[in-house]
C-alpha cells in the first residue's frame, strides 16, 4: 500500500451512505485511484464493486488510511460494521 498521502484534499466530507458511494466519490487523483482500484478501470471497478459490495468497504478504508482521514474510517467501521466485525473475527 501507498504510504500516508495527508496532502489529498477528498472532494467531500459527506460520510452518510458509504455503501451507496465509491473512492470516484471522494476523489479525482488518478494515482491514489490507481493504487486503491489495482488500476482495472472504472467501470471493471464499479461492476466488481456491485458484485462484491465488501470490496468497497476495504477500499475506502484503505482511502481512510492512506489520507490519514479517521472520520471517514469511524465512518466506514460503523456503516459496514456486521461485515467488519465478521471479517475481523475469521
Amino acid at each position: 500500500m501507498a504510504e500516508n498521502i495527508t496532502t489529498i484534499k477528498l472532494l467531500t466530507t459527506d460520510y452518510s451512505n458509504l455503501r451507496s458511494k465509491t473512492i470516484f466519490d471522494f476523489t479525482e487523483d488518478k494515482k491514489l485511484i490507481q493504487e486503491i482500484t489495482c488500476d482495472i478501470g472504472k467501470d471493471l471497478y464499479l461492476s466488481e464493486i456491485a458484485r462484491n459490495p465488501v470490496s468497497n468497504m476495504w477500499d475506502l478504508l484503505d482511502l481512510a488510511e492512506i489520507t490519514n482521514n479517521k472520520a471517514l474510517e469511524e465512518a466506514v467501521i460503523r456503516q459496514y460494521k456486521e461485515e467488519y466485525v465478521f471479517a475481523n473475527n475469521e
